[in-house]
């Protein structure tokens, strides 16, 4: 009995630690200078893979909720069909971060150099507290599930 519950104590704790990060960005779209039209879809990458998208609904601006377990300062790329943002941004956990992303049709190349971003929000807006929420209310559920689980160990052990 005692072994069961160390193995599901471990295995809630794994769990939790599993949970994916989040980072919100948000700015102005272009599209060849000039604002991408409602509808657009920007997608965000890391390494190839889709980690957050948008659709504009409303003409020139954009807010992806990149959701991902990559470790912080790995870089993310965004997206218009198969044209590719010159800018690009660093993954940092639960924060905000404002971006203008210009999108040429042209084929250029383009080599950038890749840096930790300068600004961030230290306050963030409503959708950052949101995050933060829902991150905290995962954390408080597991704390109450460790909390059961001890009490029922304690017990078993009296």
């Amino acid at each position: 009995m005692k072994i069961r519950n160390f193995a599901l104590l471990f295995v809630i704790l794994v769990i939790q630690e599993a949970a994916a990060s989040h980072m919100l960005v948000y700015g102005d779209a272009t599209i060849d200078g000039r604002p991408a039209p409602v509808g657009t879809v920007i997608v965000a990458k890391i390494v190839d893979v889709e980690v957050g998208n948008c659709t504009t609904t409303e003409e020139g601006t954009y807010g992806i909720l990149i959701t991902t377990n990559e470790s912080r300062y790995t870089p993310i790329d965004f997206y218009i069909g198969n044209s590719r943002a010159i800018q690009v941004v660093t993954f940092i956990p639960e924060s905000v971060m404002m971006l203008d992303l210009d999108f040429t049709t042209e084929t250029t190349t383009t080599i950038r150099k890749l840096e930790p971003p300068t600004t961030v929000v230290q306050e963030p807006g409503i959708i950052g507290r949101a995050i933060s929420f829902t991150t905290n209310d995962g954390t408080i559920i597991g704390f109450i599930i460790v909390l059961v689980l001890i009490f029922y160990f304690i017990r078993d052990l009296l």
